[in-house]
């Protein structure tokens, strides 16, 4: 099993022209150009990561922190990766096909473009009823319909929401 402080000294070495960001809770923070190449090494050596798990999104005032967690489950070893983006990074699909799913879930709730992307779209949301990413601070809740079972009328109803809903 390689812990999180050998992973660390084995990506310094794999990448000694790079500059990562390492901290004892198991981030790596990397630049978004060496996403995609630090993505495929990590899956590409059986000692390391086999599966991404999740991508997490955390908005701040002026970009967003995006962290991809992944898992090696015959270690039972995990860490997150973490880059610093505007609205654009490089799409992993290529590297992880679950990426697909997961993107696209990130996508829809946070406005995030995932360059390449064979079929970015809206996987929760319904564009009929949803002008933005609801997940965005941007995200205005005012005019969005909503719906919800009538006990009344054993129905789907629909009711537009107002200033003083949320």
């Amino acid at each position: 099993m390689i812990d999180n402080e050998l992973l660390k000294d084995f990506i310094y070495s794999s990448f000694p022209s790079k500059r990562f960001l390492y901290n004892k809770d198991g981030f790596i923070f990397c630049q978004v150009k060496t996403l995609p190449k630090l993505m495929a090494f990590l899956r590409d050596d059986k000692r390391l990561f086999l599966s991404l798990l999740d991508i997490i999104v955390m908005e701040n005032e002026k970009n967003y922190e995006i962290g991809y967690l992944l898992k090696n489950f015959e270690q039972n070893n995990e860490i997150i990766i973490k880059i610093e983006a505007q609205k654009i990074v490089p799409s992993l699909v290529n590297i992880f096909p679950n990426a697909l799913k997961l993107e696209a879930e990130v996508y829809d709730m946070h406005g995030i473009i995932f360059e390449e992307h064979p079929d970015l779209r809206r996987v929760i949301t319904d564009t009929r009823y949803f002008g933005g990413h609801p997940l965005n601070k941007a995200f205005n809740i005012k005019g969005i319909i909503t719906s919800f079972y009538n006990e009344k009328t054993k129905q789907i109803d629909y009711m537009e929401l107002k200033e003083n809903d949320n």
